[in-house]
């Protein structure tokens, strides 16, 4: 059986006009008549004998029956079963050692999951170095055979991350794989964001937004979670992995709970879209409760210079003069919502 280096495109080989003028004078003939190309094309040897190759290469040419120094033309769908068949058996059978291999390999995961919770003894470790994190995290990513759901807060991602993730979201969706995305409102202003958005939904994945702040979390397979550590310095931050089942769980509810109360990220509307409610209560929510403006933005994962235009139009639609009147009055009009009954979190307690 060919392999694929052994098949005739693996050399580079097209059909240029030069090779369908020659083939088609050679249908008029009845034959390929080298010395009639040179002589009527004005081509070289070289180039005759380019084309001469070519067009047998791709079963266009074939010897005659009486002949096997005579070059008789070939139905170029015949041709083109010649050509092709062997090509579609590589693919096939590559496709099953592929799948083979695949299932192969697997098929140890969960036994070599088994072993690694027994080598470390312990359903959380803390872990400092992002770097190995990421590498955790795609390790798992790839692992993955059931489900993944992310809370991702913040501000806006950059390209370079979002162009890392995205082939393994769509390599984990193509296996069948479920995966959930939480963003925050302000991941709908960022074109790099919906385009990202747009390929995962394409590939029957799923994506949502929330105005307020949420710790991140990444679960997979309801099996093993990352849970985001905080750094006082601006370093990146390490991540706290749990591989207890009943907490894992009890976080995957914690997801369906915010899921819920999540708007639907549709790329192709522009900017907030339905959720400029939501934003709405949640600037309304911050400003209640006093916060400084870099507090509050870091809260609603926006920059202080975006979350005072919110407040400034927060104030015109409430006709308020000053923040704390704008608070009280979006007290009254329940804008606060559920989530600010009671609420009496302090500055400090924000920022830590």
């Amino acid at each position: 059986m060919s392999d694929l280096a052994d098949l005739p495109w693996s050399d580079g080989l097209r059909l240029d006009p030069d090779g369908v003028s020659a083939f088609l004078r050679s249908v008029d003939r009845g034959w390929f008549d080298e010395g009639a190309l040179r002589e009527e094309e004005d081509l070289p040897a070289a180039e005759v004998a380019r084309i001469r190759t070519t067009l047998l290469a791709l079963k266009l040419l074939r010897p005659a029956a009486t002949d096997p120094q005579r070059l008789e033309p070939n139905s170029p769908g015949r041709a083109a079963a010649e050509v092709v068949s062997p090509v579609h058996e590589t693919v096939y059978r590559l496709q099953r050692e592929a799948s083979r291999l695949q299932g192969t390999l697997l098929s140890l995961e969960s036994a070599y999951q088994q072993h690694v919770r027994s080598r470390d003894d312990t359903s959380l470790e803390v872990i400092d170095d992002w770097t190995h994190v990421r590498a955790m995290i795609a390790e798992q990513s790839w692992c993955a055979t059931t489900e993944v759901l992310a809370i991702l807060p913040g501000g806006l991602r950059t390209a370079e991350t979002l162009a890392e993730t995205l082939p393994r979201n769509l390599a984990m969706l193509e296996r069948g794989v479920r995966l959930r995305v939480i963003y925050q409102h302000t991941a709908r202003t960022s074109q790099v964001t919906r385009s990202h958005v747009t390929s995962i939904n394409a590939a029957g994945g799923l994506v949502r937004t929330v105005g307020h702040f949420v710790e991140g979390l990444v679960v997979f397979d309801q099996e093993t979670a990352f849970l985001p550590t905080r750094t006082d310095d601006g370093t990146p931050p390490g991540a706290a992995v749990v591989r207890s089942a009943k907490v894992t769980r009890f976080l995957a509810a914690v997801f369906e709970y915010l899921w819920a109360e999540a708007s639907p990220f549709l790329p192709s509307v522009m900017g907030y879209a339905d959720a400029t409610g939501d934003l709405r209560s949640a600037v309304a929510r911050v400003l209640a409760q006093g916060l400084k403006d870099g507090v509050a933005a870091r809260r609603l994962g926006m920059s202080e210079r975006t979350f005072r235009r919110h407040v400034s139009h927060l104030m015109t639609e409430l006709n308020a003069t000053s923040r704390f009147q704008a608070g009280v009055l979006a007290a009254r009009a329940g804008l606060l919502g559920a989530e600010g009954d009671g609420e009496e979190e302090t500055e400090t307690e924000a920022e830590t």
